[in-house]
Protein backbone atom coordinates (compact mmCIF):
# COMPACT_ATOMS: atom_id res chain seq x y z
CA UNK A 1 0.00 0.00 0.00
CA UNK A 2 1.17 3.50 -0.70
CA UNK A 3 2.46 4.99 2.05
CA UNK A 4 1.27 8.80 0.78
CA UNK A 5 -2.05 7.91 1.41
CA UNK A 6 -3.88 8.08 5.56
CA UNK A 7 -5.77 5.58 7.23
CA UNK A 8 -8.85 6.26 5.40
CA UNK A 9 -7.37 5.44 1.97
CA UNK A 10 -5.83 3.04 2.98
CA UNK A 11 -8.99 1.35 3.88
CA UNK A 12 -10.40 2.36 0.89
CA UNK A 13 -8.12 0.91 -1.12
CA UNK A 14 -8.55 -2.13 0.60
CA UNK A 15 -12.44 -2.20 -0.38
CA UNK A 16 -11.57 -1.63 -3.40
CA UNK A 17 -9.35 -4.84 -4.03
CA UNK A 18 -12.01 -6.48 -2.26
CA UNK A 19 -14.89 -5.23 -4.95
CA UNK A 20 -12.21 -5.70 -7.86
CA UNK A 21 -12.43 -9.64 -6.98
CA UNK A 22 -16.14 -10.26 -5.94
CA UNK A 23 -18.06 -11.88 -8.34
CA UNK A 24 -21.66 -10.14 -10.10
CA UNK A 25 -24.35 -10.03 -7.85
CA UNK A 26 -25.66 -13.51 -6.99
CA UNK A 27 -29.32 -12.36 -6.64
CA UNK A 28 -29.72 -11.03 -10.32
CA UNK A 29 -28.08 -14.23 -11.49
CA UNK A 30 -30.55 -16.44 -9.71
CA UNK A 31 -33.96 -14.62 -10.49
CA UNK A 32 -32.47 -15.02 -14.65
CA UNK A 33 -31.92 -18.60 -14.15
CA UNK A 34 -35.46 -19.35 -12.61
CA UNK A 35 -37.16 -17.32 -14.70
CA UNK A 36 -35.36 -18.69 -17.36
CA UNK A 37 -38.41 -19.46 -19.54
CA UNK A 38 -39.56 -15.41 -19.52
CA UNK A 39 -35.23 -14.56 -20.58
CA UNK A 40 -36.22 -14.84 -24.34
CA UNK A 41 -39.64 -12.97 -24.67
CA UNK A 42 -37.66 -10.24 -22.51
CA UNK A 43 -34.69 -10.22 -24.90
CA UNK A 44 -37.05 -9.98 -28.03
CA UNK A 45 -38.63 -6.87 -26.93
CA UNK A 46 -35.03 -4.67 -26.56
CA UNK A 47 -32.55 -6.85 -28.97
CA UNK A 48 -29.01 -5.96 -29.54
CA UNK A 49 -29.47 -3.41 -32.34
CA UNK A 50 -32.25 -1.21 -30.36
CA UNK A 51 -29.92 -1.64 -26.95
CA UNK A 52 -26.75 0.10 -29.19
CA UNK A 53 -28.99 2.94 -30.46
CA UNK A 54 -30.49 3.25 -26.65
CA UNK A 55 -26.77 3.51 -24.91
CA UNK A 56 -26.06 6.37 -27.63
CA UNK A 57 -28.64 8.08 -27.08
CA UNK A 58 -28.71 7.76 -23.40
CA UNK A 59 -24.77 9.67 -23.23
CA UNK A 60 -27.35 12.96 -24.88
CA UNK A 61 -30.03 12.30 -22.67
CA UNK A 62 -27.88 12.37 -19.54
CA UNK A 63 -25.98 14.84 -20.48
CA UNK A 64 -29.50 17.32 -20.01
CA UNK A 65 -29.66 15.88 -16.28
CA UNK A 66 -26.33 15.45 -14.90
CA UNK A 67 -25.87 18.81 -13.45
CA UNK A 68 -23.64 19.60 -10.65
CA UNK A 69 -24.67 22.12 -8.73
CA UNK A 70 -26.66 20.23 -6.06
CA UNK A 71 -23.10 18.58 -5.65
CA UNK A 72 -21.37 22.06 -5.21
CA UNK A 73 -23.94 22.75 -2.43
CA UNK A 74 -23.97 19.48 -0.60
CA UNK A 75 -20.35 19.94 -0.80
CA UNK A 76 -20.45 22.90 0.87
CA UNK A 77 -22.71 21.71 3.93
CA UNK A 78 -19.93 19.09 4.30
CA UNK A 79 -17.42 21.57 4.95
CA UNK A 80 -15.66 21.70 1.73
CA UNK A 81 -16.20 24.75 -1.06
CA UNK A 82 -16.08 24.25 -4.68
CA UNK A 83 -16.84 26.12 -7.35
CA UNK A 84 -16.65 23.68 -10.27
CA UNK A 85 -16.69 19.99 -10.12
CA UNK A 86 -12.89 19.79 -10.77
CA UNK A 87 -12.10 21.17 -7.40
CA UNK A 88 -13.25 18.27 -6.06
CA UNK A 89 -9.88 16.56 -6.74
CA UNK A 90 -8.50 18.21 -4.25
CA UNK A 91 -11.59 17.38 -1.42
CA UNK A 92 -10.68 15.29 1.43
CA UNK A 93 -11.72 11.67 0.08
CA UNK A 94 -14.50 11.35 2.80
CA UNK A 95 -16.19 14.17 1.12
CA UNK A 96 -16.51 12.77 -2.42
CA UNK A 97 -17.89 9.39 -0.66
CA UNK A 98 -20.07 11.37 0.93
CA UNK A 99 -21.61 13.09 -1.81
CA UNK A 100 -21.46 9.37 -3.59
CA UNK A 101 -23.62 7.85 -1.05
CA UNK A 102 -26.15 10.73 -1.41
CA UNK A 103 -26.06 10.54 -5.70
CA UNK A 104 -26.66 6.65 -4.82
CA UNK A 105 -29.73 6.92 -3.07
CA UNK A 106 -30.93 9.64 -4.82
CA UNK A 107 -30.97 7.01 -8.68
CA UNK A 108 -32.00 3.67 -6.65
CA UNK A 109 -35.14 5.95 -5.44
CA UNK A 110 -35.58 7.25 -8.93
CA UNK A 111 -34.74 3.38 -10.30
CA UNK A 112 -37.51 1.67 -7.77
CA UNK A 113 -40.01 4.20 -8.97
CA UNK A 114 -39.61 3.86 -12.32
CA UNK A 115 -39.27 0.31 -12.18
CA UNK A 116 -42.67 0.16 -10.79
CA UNK A 117 -44.83 2.13 -12.76
CA UNK A 118 -43.62 0.87 -15.83
CA UNK A 119 -43.25 -3.08 -14.71
CA UNK A 120 -46.86 -2.76 -13.96
CA UNK A 121 -48.00 -2.91 -17.59
CA UNK A 122 -45.91 -6.20 -18.26
CA UNK A 123 -43.71 -6.66 -21.19
CA UNK A 124 -44.47 -3.24 -23.06
CA UNK A 125 -43.52 -1.45 -20.12
CA UNK A 126 -39.61 -2.92 -20.53
CA UNK A 127 -39.78 -1.04 -23.83
CA UNK A 128 -39.96 2.17 -21.37
CA UNK A 129 -38.52 0.61 -18.80
CA UNK A 130 -34.63 -0.46 -20.42
CA UNK A 131 -33.89 2.88 -22.25
CA UNK A 132 -34.83 5.08 -19.37
CA UNK A 133 -32.87 2.91 -16.66
CA UNK A 134 -29.87 2.94 -19.21
CA UNK A 135 -30.23 6.88 -18.97
CA UNK A 136 -30.23 6.73 -15.55
CA UNK A 137 -27.28 4.52 -14.95
CA UNK A 138 -25.28 6.98 -17.04
CA UNK A 139 -25.90 10.32 -15.54
CA UNK A 140 -25.31 8.02 -11.91
CA UNK A 141 -22.02 7.26 -13.38
CA UNK A 142 -21.27 10.70 -14.76
CA UNK A 143 -22.90 12.47 -11.50
CA UNK A 144 -20.01 9.86 -9.27
CA UNK A 145 -17.13 10.83 -11.39
CA UNK A 146 -17.87 14.29 -10.84
CA UNK A 147 -17.93 14.19 -6.89
CA UNK A 148 -14.17 12.84 -7.30
CA UNK A 149 -13.33 16.19 -9.40
CA UNK A 150 -13.60 14.62 -13.21
CA UNK A 151 -15.44 16.71 -15.61
CA UNK A 152 -17.37 13.65 -17.02
CA UNK A 153 -19.00 16.37 -19.51
CA UNK A 154 -16.12 16.41 -21.48
CA UNK A 155 -16.30 13.61 -24.77
CA UNK A 156 -12.92 12.25 -23.95
CA UNK A 157 -14.51 10.93 -20.41
CA UNK A 158 -17.34 8.58 -22.29
CA UNK A 159 -15.02 6.01 -22.74
CA UNK A 160 -14.29 5.53 -19.02
CA UNK A 161 -18.24 6.11 -17.97
CA UNK A 162 -18.80 3.49 -20.93
CA UNK A 163 -16.51 0.73 -18.62
CA UNK A 164 -18.04 1.77 -15.38
CA UNK A 165 -21.10 0.65 -17.01
CA UNK A 166 -19.84 -2.52 -18.52
CA UNK A 167 -18.26 -3.41 -15.32
CA UNK A 168 -21.21 -2.87 -13.10
CA UNK A 169 -23.26 -4.93 -15.86
CA UNK A 170 -21.09 -7.46 -16.01
CA UNK A 171 -22.17 -10.88 -16.39
CA UNK A 172 -19.03 -12.37 -14.80
CA UNK A 173 -15.94 -12.66 -13.31
CA UNK A 174 -13.75 -12.28 -16.56
CA UNK A 175 -16.34 -9.73 -18.08
CA UNK A 176 -16.05 -7.63 -14.84
CA UNK A 177 -12.20 -7.60 -14.89
CA UNK A 178 -11.90 -6.96 -18.55
CA UNK A 179 -14.10 -3.66 -18.20
CA UNK A 180 -11.52 -2.74 -14.94
CA UNK A 181 -8.71 -3.49 -16.88
CA UNK A 182 -9.96 -1.00 -19.72
CA UNK A 183 -10.77 1.53 -17.37
CA UNK A 184 -7.68 1.81 -16.02
CA UNK A 185 -5.65 1.43 -19.00
CA UNK A 186 -7.82 4.41 -20.61
CA UNK A 187 -6.91 6.28 -16.95
CA UNK A 188 -3.35 6.16 -17.56
CA UNK A 189 -4.01 7.97 -21.24
CA UNK A 190 -6.84 10.35 -19.76
CA UNK A 191 -4.60 11.86 -16.34
CA UNK A 192 -1.16 11.86 -17.67
CA UNK A 193 0.21 15.24 -18.42
CA UNK A 194 -0.60 16.60 -22.04
CA UNK A 195 2.91 16.83 -22.64
CA UNK A 196 4.12 13.22 -21.80
CA UNK A 197 0.71 11.79 -23.08
CA UNK A 198 1.10 8.98 -25.32
CA UNK A 199 -0.24 10.29 -28.68
CA UNK A 200 -0.78 7.32 -30.38
CA UNK A 201 -1.92 5.06 -27.50
CA UNK A 202 -4.58 7.94 -26.81
CA UNK A 203 -5.41 7.97 -30.26
CA UNK A 204 -6.52 4.63 -30.70
CA UNK A 205 -8.17 4.49 -27.31
CA UNK A 206 -9.88 7.73 -27.13
CA UNK A 207 -10.98 7.23 -31.25
CA UNK A 208 -14.55 7.07 -32.40
CA UNK A 209 -13.80 3.56 -33.62
CA UNK A 210 -13.13 2.22 -30.23
CA UNK A 211 -15.92 4.34 -28.63
CA UNK A 212 -18.01 2.90 -31.37
CA UNK A 213 -17.01 -1.02 -30.56
CA UNK A 214 -16.83 -0.51 -27.14
CA UNK A 215 -20.96 0.18 -27.29
CA UNK A 216 -21.63 -2.37 -29.63
CA UNK A 217 -19.54 -4.96 -27.15
CA UNK A 218 -21.38 -3.96 -23.92
CA UNK A 219 -24.97 -3.63 -25.73
CA UNK A 220 -24.58 -7.17 -26.17
CA UNK A 221 -23.61 -7.76 -22.50
CA UNK A 222 -26.77 -5.09 -21.40
CA UNK A 223 -29.20 -7.38 -23.26
CA UNK A 224 -27.82 -10.51 -21.60
CA UNK A 225 -27.80 -9.07 -17.88
CA UNK A 226 -30.70 -6.57 -18.30
CA UNK A 227 -33.35 -9.62 -19.78
CA UNK A 228 -32.25 -12.07 -17.15
CA UNK A 229 -33.02 -9.48 -14.56
CA UNK A 230 -36.37 -8.01 -15.71
CA UNK A 231 -37.31 -11.51 -16.95
CA UNK A 232 -40.63 -12.14 -14.67
CA UNK A 233 -41.53 -8.16 -15.25
CA UNK A 234 -42.99 -9.22 -18.16
CA UNK A 235 -46.21 -10.90 -16.15
CA UNK A 236 -48.47 -8.32 -15.58
CA UNK A 237 -49.15 -6.53 -12.33
CA UNK A 238 -46.41 -8.98 -10.54
CA UNK A 239 -44.02 -7.49 -12.78
CA UNK A 240 -44.33 -3.81 -10.82
CA UNK A 241 -42.52 -5.30 -7.64
CA UNK A 242 -40.13 -7.40 -9.40
CA UNK A 243 -39.70 -4.54 -12.14
CA UNK A 244 -38.46 -2.10 -8.43
CA UNK A 245 -36.32 -4.41 -7.23
CA UNK A 246 -33.83 -5.20 -9.97
CA UNK A 247 -33.84 -1.85 -11.30
CA UNK A 248 -32.97 -0.67 -7.77
CA UNK A 249 -30.12 -3.67 -8.10
CA UNK A 250 -28.84 -2.84 -10.87
CA UNK A 251 -28.18 0.37 -10.12
CA UNK A 252 -26.57 -0.40 -6.83
CA UNK A 253 -24.49 -2.26 -9.20
CA UNK A 254 -23.45 0.30 -11.88
CA UNK A 255 -23.31 2.69 -8.73
CA UNK A 256 -20.98 0.56 -6.83
CA UNK A 257 -18.71 0.30 -9.95
CA UNK A 258 -18.28 3.57 -10.78
CA UNK A 259 -17.69 4.79 -7.05
CA UNK A 260 -14.91 1.89 -7.20
CA UNK A 261 -13.29 2.91 -10.50
CA UNK A 262 -13.41 6.64 -9.96
CA UNK A 263 -12.68 6.37 -6.38
CA UNK A 264 -9.02 4.37 -7.63
CA UNK A 265 -8.60 6.45 -10.16
CA UNK A 266 -8.55 9.29 -7.84
CA UNK A 267 -6.27 8.18 -5.55
CA UNK A 268 -3.81 7.13 -7.89
CA UNK A 269 -3.40 10.74 -9.53
CA UNK A 270 -0.36 12.12 -8.32
CA UNK A 271 -1.56 15.23 -7.62
CA UNK A 272 -3.74 14.04 -4.80
CA UNK A 273 -2.29 15.45 -1.30
CA UNK A 274 -3.41 12.54 0.40
CA UNK A 275 -2.35 14.10 3.44
CA UNK A 276 -5.89 16.06 4.07
CA UNK A 277 -8.00 12.23 4.67
CA UNK A 278 -6.51 11.90 8.44
CA UNK A 279 -7.27 16.07 9.10
CA UNK A 280 -10.48 15.73 7.69
CA UNK A 281 -11.24 13.00 9.68
CA UNK A 282 -11.19 14.61 13.03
Amino acid sequence: MDSRHGDYEQQQIRAIEEWEDRPPSHLARAVGFFSAPLTWAAKQVVPEPTMEQALNAAFTAASAVSGSDDLLQEAKALGFTATAVTDFRDAPLHVSDCLVASVTRWAKGLAGAEGAVTGMTGILGLTADIPALIILAIRTIRKIGYCYGFDTARDEERPFVLHCLSAGAANGVEEKKAAIAAAMELRNVLDQPAETALKKTESEILSREAFAAAVRNLAKQLCINLARRKAAQVIPVVGGGIGAAMNVLFITDVAEAAHRLYQKRRLECQTIDATRAPVAQR
